[in-house]
Formats: C-alpha cells, sequence, structure tokens
C-alpha cells in the first residue's frame, strides 16, 4: 500500500514538474490537447493497469484460498506466493505463514507469520494484524521450543484454539504432563472445533501426553497429520515428538519405556 502510494506520488511530481517546464515556454510549441488529453489519459492508462493488475492478484489469493479449504495445501502455497509478487497488502504473507504451518515447515511459517506482522497498520489495509497471526504464531514458536516468543503471541490471542494447542505443546516440552493434561480436558470442547492436520495435532499430543501419564489419550494418524508433508518435517523441530509419532504408527499409543 505504501509503495503503491510512493508511485502515485512519483508520478504527480512528474506530472507537476514536466507541466512546469511547459508552461515556461515550450508549452507554446505543443498543441493543447497534449495537456487537456494526452497526459491525463496516460495517468489514467496508469490507474487502471494497477487496479487491473490487484484484482488479478486478489483472485489468485482468494482461489489459493479455496484450494486450501479443499485441502490442496502445496498448490495453495504456490499461488499464495504468486500473489504476493502481485499485491501490494501483505495478506499472501500471512496464508503463506498458515499454509507452511500445515504443512510443518515451522521456521518459514514463524518467519512469514512475523513479516506480516510486522507489515501490518492502517495504511496497509490491514489493522491489527498482528492478533490475526498471533495463535499461529504463538503455535509455531512453541513448536520450536521458544518458550518465551510463544508465551509473548499467546497473550495478544489466547482464546482460538490454536493459542490453545500452543499452551499444550509448551507444557509438553517443559516436561510438564500433568499440565498438559489439564489443559487438554478444559479445552476438549475449544479443540473439538479443530479440523484436518490441526485436529490430527491435537490427537496426537493427547496421545504423547497419556504415554506419559498412564492414562488414555487420542490416536496418531500420520496421514492425516502430513498429508503433504512427512513425519521427518519434525525430525529437527521437535525429534522427542518425532520419535513418538515414528513409534506409534505401527499400532496404537504405549506409554514410553520408563514412563
Amino acid at each position: 500500500m505504501l509503495r503503491t502510494v510512493g508511485i502515485w506520488v512519483g508520478l504527480i511530481v512528474v506530472f507537476l514538474v514536466v507541466y512546469s517546464v511547459f508552461q515556461q515556454g515550450a508549452a507554446q510549441e505543443m498543441p493543447s490537447w497534449f495537456f487537456t488529453g494526452f497526459i491525463p489519459l496516460v495517468f489514467m492508462g496508469l490507474f487502471f493497469f494497477f487496479v487491473s493488475r490487484q484484482r488479478s492478484a486478489y483472485k489468485v489469493n482468494n482461489d489459493a484460498l479455496a484450494q486450501l479449504a479443499e485441502g490442496r495445501v502445496l498448490e495453495a502455497l504456490a499461488a499464495f506466493e504468486m500473489a504476493k509478487t502481485k499485491m501490494r497488502n501483505p495478506l499472501p504473507i500471512m496464508n503463506i505463514g498458515y499454509t507452511q504451518l500445515l504443512l510443518w515447515r515451522v521456521h518459514d511459517a514463524v518467519a512469514n507469520l512475523e513479516t506480516f506482522a510486522r507489515k501490518t497498520g492502517s495504511l496497509t489495509g490491514v489493522p491489527g494484524g498482528e492478533r490475526l497471526v498471533a495463535p499461529s504464531a504463538a503455535l509455531g514458536h512453541a513448536l520450536l521450543g521458544n518458550a518465551d516468543a510463544a508465551k509473548k503471541w499467546i497473550a495478544q490471542s489466547p482464546g482460538p484454539a490454536t493459542a490453545k494447542l500452543a499452551e499444550i505443546v509448551l507444557a509438553c516440552r517443559a516436561g510438564d504432563f500433568a499440565e498438559a493434561s489439564r489443559l487438554l480436558q478444559a479445552n476438549e470442547v475449544i479443540l473439538d472445533q479443530l479440523g484436518g492436520s490441526m485436529r490430527a495435532l491435537a490427537e496426537a499430543l493427547s496421545a504423547y501426553v497419556a504415554s506419559k501419564t498412564g492414562g488414555r489419550g487420542g490416536n496418531v494418524d500420520p496421514v492425516r497429520m502430513f498429508r503433504e508433508s512427512s513425519a521427518d518435517a519434525f525430525k529437527t523441530v521437535w525429534p522427542e515428538f518425532h520419535d513418538f509419532i515414528q513409534r506409534a504408527t505401527s499400532g496404537p499409543a504405549q506409554p514410553l519405556p520408563g514412563t
């Protein structure tokens, strides 16, 4: 948005300079229609060019949202990245980050979500963008073990199910499985609203916590959790959880040795 404003300000300045130069003498050699017709026509042409470009970019972004709703995550990611190159609005950056999180490309997801948060504001057309991405940024940081950063993001928007997942992940990573179990039970209704990969994560976390406490947990469904990615995505992000998923995929989750 700011870039667009800058372009138009620059064009107006150029127009005024050219007009001033011609007014000082050169205008006598130019036909009157040059000022009354040609220059305004050029500016109108540029205006419609930028408007058309933005409309096309919004269509790409909206088509990607439809693909994401249909579970075509990799296709949606490619489309969001294309929209990012054309749109002045930073929304595609948020969509890229959210889509990367669904693919468990956690480092990239956090980077894009926080970039979006920095770019938002009244001048970009997305006021309050920090709260919009807060739950997903919190979950990303929690998965990476960045407890302080995760807690800061949770504080901005603690209500959504994704933020509750972040709290559960933080408790697990801290080794406080009693607290993780309490959070799972306390937020059961909220977590039930999740779908797709995030619901599969919630169920896998439930199974993981149960394996540590001796309770009953959810199922570990790697097909649902890693639709277009791989369980190896967690290998460097959260090795202990990755190992648990690998063990659990061959059958019902069992308590880990020594627990």
